[in-house]
């Protein structure tokens, strides 16, 4: 599944509305959850969300405009997949 995590991250750092994925972790189903930094100015600036192997069924599940807060979601598991 390593590998297939790794792949995911690297088609998702691919993606225009990325700038960096920060956090990624495989979930049951052949799902990811994952934590991007937006390359926007404005809000958001950060996202959590879930997404599948090939990014088609991609589902946003927190915007935060500061890093501390998304990394406070992350880690809380405060963010449901």
């Amino acid at each position: 599944m390593e590998d297939l995590t790794a792949a995911v991250w690297r088609r998702l750092e691919r993606e225009p509305d990325v700038l960096q994925v920060i956090e990624m972790q495989p979930l049951d189903g052949g799902r990811f959850r994952y934590l991007i930094k937006t390359p926007f100015d404005t809000f958001p600036r950060f996202v959590i969300g879930t997404t599948d192997a090939t990014l088609a069924d991609v589902r946003i599940r927190a915007k935060c405009g500061a890093e501390w807060n998304a990394k406070r979601l992350w880690a809380e598991g405060q963010v449901a997949a």
